[in-house]
């Protein structure tokens, strides 16, 4: 999960339009107006693909999809709800302004310390281990 990550910010970096970072600035001011759990994992998950789409990379595009058909999965969903809470939630939304914040700069190396340090998080949320 990291090398696919690493790959796709680089991607991003190189790619990314100003559309593409306008979607994803809607995308994450959208999320954290979510009213409820169901609404903010919708908004989740369109977040991370928006900023795998910024990417132009058909392959890491393909990967993605693959793990987002993972997350579908209803192992993986009972993950998600179990590890639910306005604390994590909080976590997680500041990573992904840490993340968003970081590609509007450029800033490669600020954006990739975000993803590593959100993985890290919710590998501890989800499972209890620091799985990346």
């Amino acid at each position: 999960r990291d090398s696919v990550a690493s790959r796709g910010l680089g991607d991003v970096y190189k790619r990314q339009t100003q559309t593409d970072l306008s979607i994803i600035q809607e995308i994450l001011e959208a999320s954290e107006r979510a009213a409820s759990p169901d609404e903010w994992e919708r908004l989740d998950a369109a977040l991370h693909t928006a900023i795998v789409k910024a990417t132009h990379n058909s392959l890491i595009v393909d990967l993605y999809d693959r793990i987002t058909k993972a997350r579908s999965a209803s192992v993986w969903g009972e993950l998600k709800r179990k590890s639910y809470s306005p604390k994590n939630r909080a976590a997680y939304e500041h990573h992904h302004q840490t993340i968003v914040q970081a590609l509007t700069r450029r800033d490669h190396a600020a954006a990739e310390a975000g993803v590593l340090e959100h993985l890290r998080f919710v590998s501890r949320a989800m499972l209890g281990s620091d799985l990346t």
